[in-house]
């Protein structure tokens, strides 16, 4: 599957920041958090690159 990001924008009223508890949550052994990078985001969903396999998964944004 092949997107580009290049199609969507990020809407101006929403924040682009996430809250430290939830960062620190990400980061606790177990939590099924792994590096990686949006490739595509829009309509709801996010479709991220894993970095150690190089594999792409698409994920559903509960709230956006």
């Amino acid at each position: 599957m092949t997107r580009s990001s290049d199609d969507t924008t990020w809407p101006a009223a929403t924040p682009t920041w996430v809250h430290w508890i939830q960062a620190r949550k990400a980061f606790e052994p177990g939590s099924g958090a792994y590096p990686g990078r949006v490739v595509y985001a829009g309509d709801g969903t996010v479709l991220v690159e894993r970095i150690p396999e190089h594999t792409t998964t698409e994920l559903v944004i509960a709230r956006p």
